[in-house]
């Protein structure tokens, strides 16, 4: 069984790394380039020389590919509901000899090791590891000319809905329940066609990595419980201009170098077929686990919780101004131990983000806490050790959402909820008294409640239980600040 990371932080403590850098160390949406003065001499010479031929000659090829696509899939079926026949089949798979030929021209070259088991055998191929904008070329690898599962936003681009068309593809809209569902059903519908389809390529992990974890998989491919058959993808270069990761070179950057190179060489290696058991095809997450983990053995890494929903999070980041590599929580880890959703972990990181903003590391201590909150310090220092789960003394962005999740798993109890409602209407009906401490925490914090949750702030005494209910459950930070207010 592969090493898994459950993503707990390297502590302070030990002298050797900050919190945020391991935290870096562990994304695997992360990738760095660094040339050597030789590889830019290189890079120079090719721009003039190599580069601009080799973009010609395959540009001009992949355009002919979409033409001969185009009047190949005149009068195909957007949704590809039925297989193609024999003399369409076999125009199709000449795009493939075009493929392999633009493969050639742009510099790539191809070894094969295995054996590719045929489509009764393992109607499936699993493709790993998904790191690179390149790794479509294992369509190319071998003959016949195999299907891809793809995401719908993919069609809807005019070239590549054309070149989609042409290898019978399987679309998928992310994150619709019903989607899946029809997915499941075409993969079963094929398997039981047989030699009537093509086989099915599928990129499990659903998003590019920087190949360093094994990522969590997504379970439309086992959902079906047939056999599949993993596939390895590696890049045999001394300059990875192929893995892109969304917080790294841009796609055209990588594009650039990879023409830039004397080679670039891929190698694509067949595992045996892979043959769920009876209780792995009752528990699609535990095949596709179990497929992850042979396959992590066989690359020598680690897995870990990350998803797709993690570079969601990094994206947000950016334009939240956070660092982006300190914007990941393994996500599949935090939801299914915390029930969070993606939603939530983006209002995290909203407040997260403004706490942090002073050191502009992505890291908190308690004293960022005491100036974004500007109220009793003793409270706001017993919030910062409630959310300090791993008492290190300061907080990553991941660990505040776990911090932020145990609080609420702990506190919001219907007890809890209802003394805090009685609380509340008592902070009102006195919220109009000008006398007393002007810095009484009580009043702070319908102030600071009130900035957060605007429905509270009303004429009347009462706000209904509902309301509020759900603003302490959406915000665990105030129930703590609501309950220890009462305790004190």
């Amino acid at each position: 069984m592969s090493t898994h990371l459950n993503g707990s932080s390297v502590n302070q403590n030990n002298g050797k790394k900050s919190v945020n850098e391991s935290v870096k160390e562990c994304n695997p949406f992360v990738h760095r380039l660094q040339l050597t003065k030789a590889q830019k001499c290189q890079i120079f010479f090719m721009t003039f020389t190599i580069f601009p031929v080799r973009l010609v000659l395959g540009l001009s090829v992949f355009f002919f590919s979409w033409f001969l696509a185009l009047l190949f899939t005149v009068g195909t079926s957007p949704n590809t509901s039925s297989p193609a026949g024999p003399v369409r089949r076999a125009l199709y798979q000449f795009l493939q000899y075009c493929g392999k030929l633009i493969i050639f021209l742009i510099g790539f070259s191809f070894t094969v090791k295995g054996k590719r088991a045929s489509v009764e055998e393992a109607p499936v191929l699993i493709a790993t590891p998904h790191s690179s904008l390149w790794d479509i070329l294992v369509l190319f690898a071998t003959s016949p000319f195999p299907s891809a599962l793809s995401k719908y936003e993919n069609f809807k681009i005019p070239i590549f809905r054309t070149l989609l068309r042409a290898i019978q593809p399987v679309l998928v809209h992310r994150n619709e329940a019903m989607s899946t569902q029809q997915t499941v059903d075409i993969i079963l519908k094929r398997a039981k066609e047989g030699k009537k389809w093509p086989q099915l390529t599928v990129f499990p992990e659903g998003t590019c990595s920087n190949k360093k974890h094994m990522i969590r998989f997504k379970l439309g491919a086992f959902l079906a419980g047939t056999p599949v058959q993993p596939m390895i993808i590696r890049y045999k270069s001394s300059l990875d201009s192929f893995t892109w990761t969304e917080c790294g070179p841009t796609a055209f950057y990588l594009i650039w170098l990879t023409l830039c190179q004397f080679q670039s060489h891929m190698e694509v290696e067949y595992l045996p077929v892979y043959k769920p058991t009876a209780e792995e095809m009752k528990d699609p997450k535990l095949y596709a686990n179990n497929v992850r983990d042979q396959l992590a053995k066989k690359l020598r890494v680690p897995c870990s919780d990350h998803t797709y929903e993690d570079r969601l999070l990094m994206r947000k980041a950016k334009k939240l101004h956070f660092p982006m590599e300190a914007a990941i929580v393994q996500f599949h880890y935090v939801k299914t131990k915390y029930k969070l959703n993606l939603d939530e972990a983006m209002k995290r990181l909203e407040e997260f983000s403004q706490i942090s903003l002073p050191r502009q590391d992505g890291l908190a201590d308690a004293d960022d806490f005491n100036k974004y909150f500007s109220c009793n310090e003793q409270i706001v220092n017993a919030l910062f050790s409630e959310l300090d789960v791993y008492q290190k003394g300061i907080l990553s962005f991941r660990e505040f959402v776990i911090g932020n999740a145990s609080i609420r798993e702990k506190l919001a109890s219907n007890q809890n909820l209802e003394s805090c409602h009685t609380l509340l209407n008592k902070l009102l009906a006195t919220s109009t008294d000008h006398g007393g401490d002007k810095h009484d925490f009580g009043k702070e914090l319908l102030i600071l409640s009130q900035k957060v949750c605007p429905q509270l702030n009303v004429d009347d005494v009462a706000v209904a239980k509902e309301t509020f209910f759900q603003f302490l459950q959406e915000n665990p930070m105030y129930l703590f600040l609501f309950v220890f207010y009462q305790g004190k």
